[in-house]
């Protein structure tokens, strides 16, 4: 997309040589809003996609369609910010069925030219969507939300304290 490429095009270009593309899923949103998705038929599990302005969410291994449907509209129905909106469209694939493993982890990167990256990540945990939730909600206050604003973007990248 650097070279002009819209993302339809854009995907194509990177899965058509691929050797190994029949078992790759990759998607891909253009700055005016097109998208691109790619699902090898390799993918094990229910596979495949859903988009609407601006947003795509795709999955693999899943229970059924219900889990992508459900997390776009819970993307599009939430306000907030874009982890906020994320978390929700996390928390409406799981209510749908989620993972057709069962759910042991749940991950969140958002990364934003203007505020620091946020990777947030757990790993064998009961209810790992509420443990990601509530992880979340820790880095919006006390000591860590006072430091963030401190911390380098890319379009800011000699931010400091002082």
């Amino acid at each position: 997309m650097r070279r002009g490429r819209d993302a339809a095009n854009a995907v194509d270009a990177v899965t058509r040589p691929d050797s190994g593309r029949a078992w790759r899923q990759l998607t891909a949103l253009d700055p005016g809003g097109g998208t691109g998705v790619f699902t090898g038929e390799h993918n094990t599990g229910w596979h495949g996609h859903a988009d609407g302005p601006d947003v795509i969410v795709a999955g693999n291994m899943l229970s059924g369609p219900k889990v992508v449907t459900e997390a776009l509209a819970a993307f599009q129905v939430t306000r907030g910010t874009m982890a906020e909106r994320l978390i929700a469209a996390l928390g409406g694939g799981e209510a749908a069925g989620g993972d057709s493993r069962g759910l042991q982890s749940a991950a969140l990167l958002v990364l934003a030219s203007d505020s620091p990256p946020l990777t947030l990540r757990i790993d064998w945990a009961e209810a790992p969507m509420a443990a990601l939730a509530e992880l979340h909600a820790r880095t919006r206050k006390g000591e860590y939300a006072r430091w963030l604003p401190c911390v380098p973007t890319r379009d800011d990248p000699e931010r400091h304290p002082g």
